[in-house]
């Protein structure tokens, strides 16, 4: 098995630096998923990808202020829920984040309760998309590549705000004994952002 592993690593090796860093968006879609999951501290989605993604850029820039990235960690902190749409008449509604929170009690004002929910949930990850997406603002001002990042970070958003609330299904995974429910829109999510990250710095 090790062996396997010695060849497989040369391989990669032989395909280049780019082809390595390919593994990055994978690496964070797992994190992302694994870390909202049942038996795992969010931790591993909060504090794992903002660091990986920051070494990545580390690696293309050479720039102390890629360090700027780490504030996604506060963005992986701001939670995303949205109250029930019985709230607050119901006082065991879930009332949601606070973000969320805002956001529904906004559109409420306009739209009935099914409709201010569904634009509850586009503008909630929208938002946190964006926090994300101005966590990296160091790096088109290194590189002086703003259509690139504008044009980038507007799909991203738009991506996310699109698909982080929908059920995408689950796959349920047992590991010594330990239950592991992991979603595939999480999975979807965190790799958007690895491979957002990775165009930003690419090109």
């Amino acid at each position: 098995m090790k062996q396997k592993i010695k060849e497989l690593w040369k391989k990669i090796k032989d395909k280049g630096f780019v082809i390595k860093l390919s593994l990055i968006p994978f690496a964070c879609g797992l994190m992302y998923a694994v870390g909202g999951s049942n038996n795992v501290p969010k931790q591993v989605r909060r504090f794992g990808i903002p660091t990986l993604l920051t070494i990545a850029s580390w690696f293309f820039l050479k720039n102390i202020w890629v360090l700027t990235m780490l504030t996604q960690i506060f963005v992986y902190h701001i939670g995303h829920g949205i109250p029930d749409d019985n709230y607050p008449e119901d006082i065991n509604a879930d009332e949601g984040s606070s973000l969320g929170h805002f956001w529904t009690m906004l559109f409420r004002k306009y739209f009935d309760r099914v409709t201010a929910h569904q634009m509850a949930d586009l503008w909630t990850r929208g938002c946190k998309a964006w926090l994300i997406a101005i966590s990296c603002l160091a790096v088109p001002i290194l590189k002086e590549s703003w259509s690139v990042y504008v044009v980038a970070s507007m799909l991203m958003v738009g991506l996310i705000a699109s698909l982080a609330w929908r059920g995408l299904g689950e796959k349920i995974i047992k590991i010594a004994n330990k239950t592991y429910t992991v979603l595939y829109v999480d999975i979807v999510v965190g790799t958007i952002i690895g491979f957002y990250v990775l165009i930003i710095l690419k090109f």
